[in-house]
């Protein structure tokens, strides 16, 4: 897993990347969300999560 700090226009993010073997890709996120207050696999985490949410409410 790879936590990088990049700047997109104006924006400061991070950037997280993670091979996920059991799915055989790569898989990125760019957040906002602080270092100091979430760790990267909480970030992967929390986004997983949110997917299954939105998921469900596309479902209704």
């Amino acid at each position: 897993m790879m936590d990088f700090d990049v700047e997109w226009g104006k924006y400061k993010c991070r950037l997280i990347r993670c091979w996920m073997a059991s799915e055989e890709k790569c898989v990125i996120w760019l957040t906002n969300l602080p270092r100091a207050e979430f760790s990267a696999d909480e970030v992967m985490m929390l986004y997983r999560v949110r997917w299954q949410v939105e998921l469900l409410f596309k479902a209704l």
